[in-house]
């Protein structure tokens, strides 16, 4: 198994890039999908404001 690009993964969810006490922060994700990439906040940006 190749040992995960934990920069990279936190870059792609604006979220994780809080810290929280000078630590990276710990989100868990919940049933509503509260943790989503920036790529999909874009697609999400450019949908809705076509209405």
């Amino acid at each position: 198994m190749l040992p995960f690009d934990m920069k990279w993964i936190r870059a792609q969810f604006p979220t994780l890039t809080q810290e929280v006490n000078h630590q990276p922060g710990i989100f868990f994700d919940g049933p509503s999908r509260t943790q989503v990439p920036g790529s999909e906040i874009i697609c999400d940006r450019r949908l809705f404001s076509k209405f």
